[in-house]
């Protein structure tokens, strides 16, 4: 039986939602964990984000970072409170403890609902951060409202903004995942449109965005149309990123996975084996994703 595991809905690395801004390093402010650090600088869409995913990536690698806190949070002042319960909610979060997660993201909501007010980014992001954890807490209406939130508030950064499309993007993955495919393709094809026109065809959101309405059409069983979108990821991330990349291998997984689907066993196999090799290579044989796809090859043997 083929398998209705879907990949799991993050970014490809290097590429994340706004999560936590304005988090500055300073003697006097919260010092972040290694996985709070990067998220909240990948979060920037900017020029520098490649660059600073390598970086990254090079910190975990050798070990450059600690998962320990650094140093703690001095609270002294409203707006560096609201910071420090960001970085707190996220610490647990990452950690599955939701409930202490979306004490602390409620904390710094009011916060920063009291000193920045309702419509300033800020605000939009701990919107955000508690859709997230409703999210993951199945209650898929709860997070909806406060994912639409946090966009009507972040529409103060205009329409044709990287958020704008996160946001679409966080929305869609809710819809999806209580089967509504109509609804989910209407917000992952905003945000395709915004990534469009901010970035255009050849840039990582733009093939994620891709990847998002391929498996929307793979769930629906409509097998045709969701190779053309995984083709395209696919086409997009070999361009910009060349052949051994964990992006790529991605590309591939999910591209094994609709012929699976199909019951073209053959094909899948062929895609499922061209992903493991490149994560065997650039990750190793231990991380998730690896395994995932060793995972994916070994239902289908003898198929």
């Amino acid at each position: 039986m083929s398998r209705p595991h879907v990949k799991r809905d993050r970014y490809p690395r290097g590429l994340s939602g706004p999560a936590h801004k304005n988090l500055r390093v300073s003697a006097k402010l919260p010092i972040l964990t290694a996985d709070e650090y990067c998220e909240i600088k990948q979060s920037r869409f900017n020029a520098f984000i490649f660059i600073f995913s390598a970086v990254c990536m090079l910190f975990f690698v050798y070990g450059g970072f600690s998962n320990e806190l650094l140093f703690a949070a001095d609270k002294s002042d409203e707006p560096e409170s609201a910071t420090a319960d960001m970085a707190a909610g996220l610490k647990y979060y990452n950690k599955g403890e939701y409930g202490r997660a979306l004490e602390y993201y409620k904390k710094a909501l009011a916060v920063r609902r009291k000193i920045l007010g309702e419509n300033h980014p800020d605000t939009a992001y701990s919107y955000n951060s508690i859709g997230n954890v409703y999210a993951q807490k199945g209650r898929y209406d709860r997070a909806v409202e406060y994912y639409k939130k946090a966009l009507a508030v972040s529409k103060i950064l205009g329409e044709n903004h990287p958020d704008i499309a996160y946001f679409y993007d966080s929305i869609g993955n809710v819809y999806r995942n209580k089967g509504d495919y109509a609804r989910a393709l209407e917000y992952y094809k905003k945000a395709l449109a915004v990534r469009h026109e901010i970035f255009g065809e050849n840039y990582p959101d733009t093939a994620y965005s891709y990847d998002s309405i391929g498996t929307v059409y793979r769930n629906k069983g409509k097998y045709a149309r969701a190779l053309e979108y995984h083709q395209k990821a696919l086409a997009v991330r070999y361009k910009i990123l060349g052949e051994n990349h964990p992006s790529t291998a991605t590309s591939y997984n999910n591209i094994g996975l609709v012929y699976e689907n199909k019951r073209d066993y053959r094909r899948a196999r062929e895609y499922y084996q061209k992903a493991l090799k490149i994560y065997l290579e650039m990750l190793g044989k231990d991380h998730p994703d690896t395994q995932e796809t060793q995972g994916n090859l070994d239902e289908i043997k003898g198929k």
